[in-house]
């Protein structure tokens, strides 16, 4: 099984990752090979800035496997795909990612997020995103 990340970010998005309800993601990319997504597990991550804290902390929202990528025409304006799927997991309280060993690295391999869906290549971030949803 494949495995992408994705951000979710609440200034660009106007709603905090807790508003999110359903297994959804939108995005703005190109997808040249929506098939190569399909069946593939997406992990959700948002940062938000804490108050008195200078950085941004990042929790892990839900993960869900993909059955869809379809068009969205809704009223977030720079994007105009929605990945959806089943399958999944939402976490209220969202789990606390910042001050996780491997994180740090994690999140310079996927460009701070900024690549939007992103594939995950290394077999060690699957198994530590696998594990946290486990404990």
């Amino acid at each position: 099984m494949n495995h992408f990340a994705a951000y979710h970010n609440p200034d660009t998005m106007g709603y905090g990752a807790l508003d999110i309800n359903v297994h959804s993601q939108l995005t703005g990319q190109r997808i040249a090979d929506p098939t190569r997504f399909i069946g593939a597990r997406l992990w959700t991550v948002t940062g938000e800035r804490l108050a008195g804290s200078p950085r941004k902390h990042y929790s892990l929202r839900n993960t869900f496997v993909i059955d869809r990528i379809s068009p969205y025409t809704g009223a977030v304006q720079g994007f105009d795909k929605m990945v959806t799927g089943s399958d999944g997991m939402m976490f209220n309280p969202m789990i606390p990612l910042s001050d996780l060993d491997w994180f740090p690295e994690f999140l310079k391999r996927m460009g701070n997020f900024g690549f939007g869906i992103h594939p995950i290549m290394n077999s060690e971030y699957i198994a530590a995103l696998q594990a946290i949803t486990r404990a």
